[in-house]
């Protein structure tokens, strides 16, 4: 019984403890829950210039086809600069790349000496 009594006589400092910290701040609360309201209606007024922008977004005209040869023109094959002569064979191979006519030829080896 007395672990009862204790831990209501605790749970009624809390809650007067809380109850007393409510009623300081609240101002404090009431002032931020104005702002917090404030902060929505601009919120609100932001999205709607958002959907009428949004709505609006349509081109006005068709985009003509020079113009879109125009962007596209640097999406073309590159040169590549990383191509260098096999050191064995002497074909050229990408660099970092084995040999493609080398890989051959080691992979027929290869399968002769399994079979």
């Amino acid at each position: 019984m007395p672990r009862l009594a204790y831990a209501i006589a605790r749970n009624r400092f809390q809650i007067a403890l809380a109850s007393a910290t409510l009623r300081t701040q609240a101002p404090a609360i009431e002032n931020l829950s104005n702002r917090i309201s404030n902060w929505w209606q601009d919120v609100g007024r932001i999205g709607e210039l958002l959907r009428e922008s949004i709505l609006r977004a349509a081109p006005k005209q068709r985009t003509s086809h020079s113009k879109k040869r125009m962007r596209a023109s640097n999406k073309g094959l590159k040169n590549k600069k990383d191509i260098v002569p096999c050191r064995s064979c002497g074909r050229s191979k990408l660099s970092a790349h084995i040999c493609p006519h080398c890989y051959k030829d080691i992979r027929t080896t290869m399968k002769s000496l399994t079979s």
